[in-house]
């Protein structure tokens, strides 16, 4: 029978099955429950990427100020109270800011003003080799996490000046 309607045998059989399962004569999940507990199980995964979302908004909040329950929201979200008090001393006190920051924050600026001075094409390479020159000492994986967060890079060798990007 299968051969005459195109497709193997086991084919067929998923098909039978399927189909008895959706009729209630075979024992299991019909298409339609499978179909709904695919819907559900997506929006659980939507609803839990809210969720973090929510808890890191939270986190970021100016107007969370009162103590009152705080250690009950902390405990909901599943963070140390401790941490949220740190992160409110570090917005207040930049110099609480750890070192690793602080340094980021200095060489940023230097990382952008290169880039621009050079027409927008250096990259990781070029920029931590000018940087060096300049007598700022720094790894070239830091100036590549930067460059990365600052979203700049560098034009590839012989690339073409009609492309957006080179200018």
């Amino acid at each position: 029978m299968a051969s005459k309607i195109g497709c193997t045998a086991e084919t067929l059989r998923t098909w039978v099955r399927r189909a008895e399962t959706d009729r209630g004569i075979r024992s299991g999940m019909s298409t339609s429950d499978r179909e709904r507990l695919k819907e559900l199980e997506r929006e659980n995964r939507e609803l839990q990427r809210a969720n973090e979302i929510l808890r890191k908004a939270w986190l970021i909040s100016p107007e969370r100020s009162s103590t009152a329950g705080r250690s009950d929201i902390c405990r909901q979200i599943r963070i140390a109270p401790s941490s949220d008090y740190e992160y409110k001393r570090r917005k207040r006190d930049p110099d609480r800011l750890p070192d690793r920051i602080k340094r980021d924050m200095k060489l940023a600026p230097e990382i952008q003003r290169i880039w621009e001075s050079n027409f927008r094409v250096y990259g990781t390479r070029k920029v931590w080799r000018q940087l060096l020159r300049e007598g700022v000492d720094v790894a070239r994986c830091t100036i590549e996490r930067l460059m990365k967060k600052l979203e700049i890079q560098g034009c590839p060798a012989r690339q073409e000046v009609l492309d957006d990007r080179c200018g």
